[in-house]
Order: C-alpha cells, then structure tokens, then sequence
C-alpha cells in the first residue's frame, strides 16, 4: 500500500522528501506538510502542516491550546494540536480498500488542512483570541455565520483558482459529482453549517 500512496502523491505532482525515520515533507501553496504513514498500518493516510502559528515572545499571553480547541469544535475534519511550541494541524483517514481512489483521498486531506490554514489565519488577522471575552462566557451567533461565510468564501475562490481544484472539476464532468473533491467539501460544509 505505501507504494501505491508514493505513487499517488508524485501522481499529484507533489515531490515526498525523506526527513526523518520515515518521515516525508512535500510543498503546497507555499507551506511546509508532512506525510507521516502509520506503521502499525499502512492503510491509514496521516498528513500534517507543522507550525501554522508558533508560540513567541510576543505571544507570550496568546493560548495556543485555545485556538487548537477552538479549530477542533469549529471544524470537525482536521485535527488540532500543540506540538513543540507550535500549532499544528493534521488529517487522517483509512483507504484500506479504497486504492482507487488514492489520489482523491490524498488531494481532499490537503484540501481540508489547506482550508484550515487560511481559517486560521483569518481568525489570528482578526484578533482571535479575545480571551476575556471567551471567559465571560460571551458568545455570538454572528461568530458562527461569519465562520460559515468565511469557509464558503474560501473554498469557492479556492474552487476557482487551483489546479488542483480545476483537475477535480474536469474529473467531476466525466464522473459523478459525487466523487469530486470539491463537491465533497462542499457537502461536508453544509453539514457543518446546518448543525
């Protein structure tokens, strides 16, 4: 299975260099992700952004575990962490049986940490956290409307602007669109946004 998986990614035009104990890195839109495969088994797809915002002297006050809590219960499909004095941000999913179908899976896990990369960025650019206010207890439906608004913008320009997004879309016209990438993104949003 790891042969098939390597040859998905270079498939993907991605290049996995080894860094360490079977650890590869590859680029994506400018970030650094890591592609760890589970050892125990290799069914299991685990690829990782390291450092999305990193804990410095001028964030001496700045929570990194808040934001990671915040991000797991905002967005149920990638997984936040702490790590080393920085946030890190991963996907994982089981492909046992689905061999098929590799190059989807991998590019919808990069899509869904690249999505929350820029849900990240968005949310520190925007002054979160406001940790006063979080511990009072405040919250505010307009925090979840602008959160549902901010991923459909984000997700409908990323539609329009990548490659990888616009090979999915040819895909969708000679498949179902139930195989996409992006009209399963989209479907797990709305989810989201219904619950």
């Amino acid at each position: 299975m790891k042969e098939k998986i390597f040859k998905a990614f270079e498939e993907l035009g991605f290049k996995l260099n080894e860094i360490e104990n079977g650890t590869y890195s590859f680029q994506y839109e400018g970030s650094c992700y890591l592609f760890t495969p589970n050892k125990e088994n290799e069914n299991f797809i685990h690829i990782s952004a390291p450092y999305v915002s990193e804990l410095t002297e001028e964030k001496v006050d700045f929570d990194l575990c808040h934001l990671a809590n915040k991000l797991n219960i905002d967005l149920s499909y990638t997984k936040a962490y702490v790590f080393l004095n920085g946030l890190w941000i991963s996907h994982e999913q089981n492909v046992e049986g689905r061999e098929n179908e590799l190059k989807d899976l991998i590019a919808l896990s990069i899509l869904y940490i690249d999505s929350t990369i820029n849900y990240t960025r968005d949310l520190l650019l925007k002054g979160y956290p406001n940790l006063d206010e979080e511990e009072d207890g405040e919250e505010k439906e307009e925090e979840d409307e602008d959160i549902a608004d901010m991923m459909d913008e984000y997700l409908e320009s990323e539609s329009e602007s990548q490659s990888l997004h616009q090979l999915e879309e040819e895909k969708e016209k000679d498949n179902s669109a139930n195989n996409s990438v992006i009209s399963n993104i989209r479907r797990i949003w709305k989810r989201i946004k219904s619950k």
